[in-house]
């Protein structure tokens, strides 16, 4: 069948959802950490006043030092108000303000500092330095958990050692790596400023990421039973992996996930589904390389899906039709830009779409049967879209000791095709 499909047009103000917590320790880590965050606050704002500029070299030293044990954390010994290994946890507390000793953002900006090292202090779950958190329970999920990976964390940087400092990317670049459900909190200080340099340490913060699950449920005389296990952060990598098994009224279903956002050291991101149940299957699988940034100049990405399942329609409890539906699916899409200029991201795709829908008769269904009428289109496109950078950013505010990236600019989108 031919036609003009019709024209999309969508114009938002957007707020990014807050993902729900993934399990009851993110509960726990989330009380753990309020009840830090105020305790910490004084010590920060103290560090602030009487924090001398030479202790920098020793937090900086401390990054190095804590990074890889269960904990983290660093202890570093300052002058004035600060004791003797009071503790500075940025990483566990909530994100700490400028540090002391350090030109802001904006005079490193100015002074055009380049970035020198760049430390990466990936932070387990549960902080086993704060005695309020040296408890067994806590021990054991810092244990079974791993920790995600530096190579990972680095991957998702928008800058590099040796490049000039923006503030502007060190932002954004928090904002990536918050965007992760994998991690509790994420955020990036500068540490020492020497001889037109400025080290940077990325301070990120895990949650727990396995997931187990089961569920059962009866209806209409019928039993419904699911068994799931997920793992968000396989091996620390950052990949997802879902195994899942339900038996419902329509049918009994195995299904295998795959996903990583970061595959072959970059930003391109895999999906791979695959399921078998009692009435057909699925195969699914995407290759994508997005507008991952605002100053991202390009994009492509391929996706596929087979899909074969049979529908039922139900009236008072009785199936009264069945028919066997068979999904096949293809794109394939390119996308340009010429980056950020003057807060506004433009960004123009082609691509072309391969979409078809078959239904039979099911040889088990005796009864009548009004099969819908087969669908096929194959078409090319053009999209064109406008991303504006506005962006606000706040902690504690609808989550507990958190970070929260709010989204408050425009986004509009435009796509024709002819099929």
């Amino acid at each position: 069948m031919t036609g003009c499909l019709p024209l999309h047009c969508a114009f938002a103000f957007v707020r990014p959802p807050v993902a729900a917590p993934l399990c009851a320790f993110y509960v726990l880590s989330g009380l753990w950490a309020s009840n830090a965050a105020a305790a910490d606050a004084g010590v920060l704002e103290a560090a602030r006043e009487s924090t001398p500029t030479g202790a920098v070299a020793a937090l900086r030293a401390g990054a190095d030092a804590g990074t890889d044990e269960a904990g983290g954390g660093s202890r570093i010994g300052t002058g004035g108000a600060i004791k003797p290994g009071a503790m500075i946890r940025p990483p566990t507390s909530g994100p700490a303000g400028e540090t002391p000793g350090i030109p802001s953002g904006a005079e490193l900006e100015a002074a055009g500092a380049a970035i020198g090292e760049i430390v990466i202090d990936n932070q387990n779950i549960f902080n086993l330095e704060d005695p309020k958190d040296d408890v067994k329970l806590f021990r054991l999920a810092n244990h079974l958990h791993k920790r995600t990976r530096k190579s990972i964390i680095r991957e998702q940087l928008l800058f590099k050692s040796g490049e000039r400092y923006s503030r502007r990317l060190i932002d954004e670049s928090e904002r990536i790596l918050r965007g992760n459900a994998y991690f509790y909190d994420a955020w990036i200080r500068p540490v020492a400023y020497h001889d037109g340099k400025v080290d940077l340490r990325v301070t990120t913060r895990d949650v727990w990421t396995f997931n187990p699950g089961f569920n059962f449920g009866r209806s209409g005389g019928t039993n419904s039973t699911g068994v799931q296990l997920e793992e968000i952060n396989f091996l620390g990598s950052g990949a997802s992996v879902k195994l899942e098994h339900t038996t419902d009224v329509d049918r009994t279903k195995s299904l295998v996930e795959v996903s990583d956002m970061h595959a072959f050291g970059g930003f391109t991101a895999v999906d791979v589904n695959y399921a078998n149940s009692s009435d057909g299957r699925l195969r699914d699988f995407t290759l994508n390389r997005p507008f991952y940034a605002l100053d991202t100049r390009w994009a492509g990405g391929l996706s596929g899906r087979d899909d074969i399942q049979t529908d039922s329609l139900w009236d008072r409890g009785q199936v009264i039709d069945q028919f066997r539906d068979q999904h096949e699916f293809v794109q394939l899409y390119g996308g340009w830009s010429n980056g950020l200029h003057n807060g506004w991201v433009r960004r123009f795709s082609s691509g072309v779409t391969y979409d078809e829908r078959r239904f039979q008769p099911v040889s088990t269904w005796t009864g009548v049967t009004a099969i819908p009428q087969d669908q096929r289109f194959l078409y090319p496109w053009v999209q064109f879209g406008l991303v504006e950078d506005r962006y606000l950013k706040f902690f504690n505010h609808d989550q507990i000791a958190r970070t929260e990236d709010f989204y408050i600019g425009t986004t509009a989108s435009v796509r024709v095709g002819w099929a």
